[in-house]
């Protein structure tokens, strides 16, 4: 219709910078429908004036712009650019910093590419890196375009290859394993696998083992990453001190943690902590959707130098993490197999111990004289005898080692918080009537002890309504309930 206007009516003074009411101009509706011939055929006008590939709509889209988006024509840019130099590719976009030449080679075709690498000030645009930090070539490989990637690495006007980094330290083959699509993918494995460096670190850290597990990858698309022969480092940190093991024990794909701990050709270090003081045992604690299964993997991995009792910079060992989060198979799996690996009197920051922060109403698993005499035992051998004489570790008024024997003594199901709350106090103000039973048949538990505020555990469950417990603390055997005690207020 366009060309049929302009064939008809050259002999009249025609404008076609003019707009209408949303701002568009001719230019705008012929560059949006990619109708290149209508362009050609108005520069063949000499009457016409001069076409304004700048001017913008209401909604701020210039002509050029609107060229670039559209796929019919994706050569029609970089022709407009040809006919008005003036035109700069190297504007990038307000939001996403994208350059022109980023959108091309993102959804583009090699043809398209070709046009736009014809371009004199096309050198300088396809430097520019846009607010994800990645150029053109960058965005090409992050939206799998694989033709546009292969041309650019193949030809020889541009200095590119696949360990090219971008603003944030990227390579091609992070960009492809962050990625959820597989074509990217395969054609770096099948046609560079050999340039790939598994243990590349990027701007924040992370190799391409935790760049695949951070984006929760399939076990088929991790495997790409385990070497044929040799073994691969997966003690190495990232800026969060998170190693591939913290990353392996968080993801929520259970094949992807059995992978991890039963390969032999991983190197694993069970004893690194991250910068919040977990080890890969507290990631492992705290994935919700870690099973019974998971929990095996990890104990008959044999991971070496993992600490079971290791304090977190909040103080928390596995176990609280466990107890306060993590999933009630952890939990069901450590007290029925593993409880002589783990300390529950072992106080955080807060002095809680794990049986304080239990969430959820689960059944405890009681301390058995075997372990706590282990645990003395061990205190005596570490500490006493490792500092003084055998007389003076056993001289009561000389020893601070026997101050903190003295201490370790009381029932688990006794200590207090710095609230003076004992686990006892927490489980009837969570109103945990299963975790309360359990502790109260340590034959350890005593609802009398008060907290801070003088309540006794019969004063929670009366303040909070708690009719059940209450019941179920009266009826108890072990307990010796006393009605008579007032806490501060009287």
């Amino acid at each position: 219709m366009m060309r049929l206007l302009l064939d008809r009516h050259s002999h009249m003074d025609v404008d076609p910078n003019i707009a209408d009411k949303n701002g568009d101009t001719p230019l705008h509706l012929i560059c949006s429908s990619a109708q290149r011939k209508v362009i050609q055929n108005m520069i063949k006008k000499p009457r016409l004036p001069k076409l304004d590939f700048h001017r913008k709509n209401t909604e701020g889209h210039t002509p050029f712009e609107l060229a670039c988006r559209q796929n019919k024509d994706q050569t029609m840019a970089p022709y407009l650019v040809m006919l008005d130099p003036s035109i700069d590719i190297t504007v990038q976009d307000s939001k996403s910093g994208d350059t022109p030449v980023h959108c091309a080679f993102r959804n583009g075709s090699v043809r398209a590419v070709r046009c736009w690498m014809a371009i004199k000030k096309f050198p300088e645009a396809f430097r520019i890196q846009n607010k994800d930090g990645d150029t053109a070539f960058h965005a090409a490989c992050r939206s799998e375009n694989v033709n546009v990637v292969r041309y650019l690495i193949e030809s020889s006007k541009v200095d590119v290859g696949v360990q090219t980094k971008n603003g944030k330290g990227d390579t091609l083959f992070h960009i492809a394993f962050a990625s959820r699509g597989q074509d990217m993918l395969s054609y770096l494995i099948k046609s560079h696998g050999a340039e790939m460096k598994r243990e590349m670190q990027n701007n924040d850290g992370n190799t391409l083992l935790h760049v695949a597990l951070i984006d929760n990858h399939s076990r088929k698309c991790l495997s790409l990453i385990w070497p044929n022969k040799g073994t691969l480092d997966a003690t190495i940190q990232n800026k969060d001190g998170d190693t591939a093991l913290h990353l392996g024990m968080k993801n929520s794909n259970t094949d992807i943690r059995a992978m991890m701990l039963k390969s032999d050709s991983l190197v694993v270090d069970g004893s690194i902590r991250n910068h919040k003081g977990d080890t890969a045992l507290h990631a492992m604690c705290a994935n919700k959707s870690a099973n019974t299964s998971t929990a095996y993997e990890f104990f008959a991995s044999d991971l070496p130098n993992v600490n079971f009792n290791a304090q977190n910079n909040h103080g928390d060992t596995p176990l609280h993490v466990a107890s306060r989060e993590g999933s009630g198979y952890i939990l069901r799996y450590i007290s029925r197999w593993h409880k002589d690996k783990f300390d529950p009197t072992v106080r955080n920051k807060n002095g809680e111990t794990p049986m304080h922060v239990l969430k959820r109403d689960r059944r405890l698993f009681p301390i058995d004289e075997e372990m706590k005499l282990t645990r003395l035992y061990d205190l005596i051998r570490n500490r006493a005898i490792g500092y003084r004489n055998l007389h003076q570790a056993c001289t009561v008024a000389n020893g601070d080692a026997i101050d903190r024997l003295i201490a370790s003594a009381p029932p688990s199901a006794n200590l207090q918080d710095k609230n003076g709350d004992t686990p006892l106090h927490i489980a009837v103000r969570r109103n945990l009537l299963r975790s309360a039973e359990s502790l109260v048949a340590f034959k350890g538990a005593d609802p009398t002890i008060r907290n801070c505020a003088g309540d006794t555990a019969l004063h929670t469950a009366s303040k909070w309504n708690r009719k059940r417990l209450l019941k179920s603390l009266i009826k108890a055997e072990s307990v010796a309930a006393s009605f008579d005690v007032k806490n501060h207020e009287g």
